[in-house]
């Protein structure tokens, strides 16, 4: 199908094995969990074409990559954009040419680049913040701002498809944090599909649409955000009603951090178990991260207490609060002591 990434292919080397049979679909963030040495590098350059010694099929955008009549397509004629873990920059070109050097890539491409519309060179340069950063040399550059030029260079070739390998490793943790909205910004300024390698599952959850998680050369698990959750956790679907001076109210509930996000946007809420405080009454007014609009429902088959939140039922251990045990159909105010906030749920 146009719509997928149609994999069907197998590379072997000593002591490795890679074999994948999966379609991914070619819209939104996938993300690709495992541990070193389980193939998601791999897979990635077999993706890109990189890897002529892999056999099998490869199919995307009503294109064969890679199979028996057409054997492997070339790299370049593929359009898709590659960021490695380090920024690979040309160290003899300022920022400014490491950057047309993306364009240059662009007007290479099939037909001269004719009909590969990509977002423009100025708003690239804006959404990633490059403006003072323009006439330096990469070596004058910190590892944050040399991955925000790396991914500058990849969006000016117009890619169809991007393939993030571990971007933000090679950076410290305080830069990674900043560099996650950066990586957002420019895949939604790109508006075209990427496949996300990372071992930062806490990475992973804030850009995955959907997961596929990796072992041994071999795709063991596909779904959605609940593959990267912590041990312990919870996943709420949330939207925004309304956001103010004192938080965002949502249909579920309230946070006290203003979300960068316009009114009726849908996204999910993770709460690890050990977050969530049941209050009712007077203690009402405790302080706390955000607060949540519950229900207590008849308990599950196996006797554990269940809330539901929004038609959503949530198996809870015992929590702070009140010792009665509630009665089915009582509402509860649960204190969120802190929460993650994710993309929301894909609809494949």
């Amino acid at each position: 199908m146009c719509s997928e990434l149609i994999l069907e292919l197998a590379l072997r080397r000593p002591g490795f094995d890679l074999a994948v049979d999966h379609a991914i679909a070619l819209r939104g963030v996938t993300a690709v969990s495992g541990p070193s040495g389980s193939g998601k590098t791999s897979l990635l350059r077999v993706i890109a074409g990189l890897e002529p010694g892999a056999t099998g099929h490869v199919s995307a955008f009503c294109e064969e990559w890679q199979g028996p009549k057409v054997g492997l397509m070339p790299a370049w004629r593929r359009r898709v954009g590659y960021v490695f873990q380090e920024a690979a920059l040309f160290d003899h070109m300022n920022v400014a040419r490491n950057l047309d050097y993306g364009l240059e890539r662009r007007r290479a491409g099939p037909s001269g680049g004719a009909g590969q519309r990509g977002p423009e060179r100025d708003a690239i340069i804006d959404t990633l913040r490059l403006e003072r950063l323009l006439d330096r040399m990469p070596g004058r550059l910190s590892g944050g701002e040399r991955q925000r030029v790396a991914l500058g260079r990849c969006l000016m070739s117009a890619p169809r498809l991007i393939l993030l390998d571990e971007p933000l490793s090679a950076v410290d943790h305080a830069s990674r944090s900043e560099l996650i909205p950066y990586l957002q910004r420019s895949l939604a300024l790109a508006g075209v599909p990427a496949i996300h390698v990372s071992h930062s599952r806490a990475e992973l959850r804030k850009m995955a649409d959907r997961v596929l998680r990796m072992d041994a050369g071999r795709i063991t698990a596909s779904g959605g955000s609940e593959l990267l959750l912590p041990e312990g956790a919870i996943l709420l679907d949330a939207r925004v009603l309304e956001v103010g001076p004192e938080g965002t109210r949502l249909d579920i509930g309230h946070l006290g951090q203003r979300l960068d996000l316009p009114p009726g946007a849908e996204f999910q809420l993770m709460v690890r178990r050990d977050q969530v405080v049941r209050i009712s009454g007077s203690e009402a007014g405790v302080a706390a991260a955000g607060r949540i609009e519950a229900r207590v429902a008849p308990p599950g088959p196996d006797g554990m207490p269940l809330l539901e939140v929004a038609r959503q039922a949530l198996a809870l251990p015992p929590v702070a609060g009140p010792q009665e045990t509630p009665a089915p159909g009582e509402a509860l105010t649960l204190a969120l002591a802190g929460y993650e906030v994710l993309p929301p749920r894909a609809a494949d």
